[in-house]
């Protein structure tokens, strides 16, 4: 049960970005991983985490 609470944690934080305007943080759709997107507060641009090669 431990595995799995942390396999979900690991999901949740490979999604979530911190908006460099405001410094919140937000979870972004899979879909959305490696796209730029609007922040949800203050509608400022959030780029996508840099991504290594086979991973993700």
């Amino acid at each position: 049960m431990i595995l799995l609470g942390q396999a979900v944690l690991g999901a949740v934080f490979a999604l979530a970005r911190r908006c460099p305007k405001c410094m919140r943080q937000a979870v972004v759709r899979p879909s959305q991983k490696r796209e730029t997107v609007a922040c949800r507060y203050c509608g400022a641009k959030v780029p996508p985490k840099h991504w290594k090669e086979g991973s993700g």
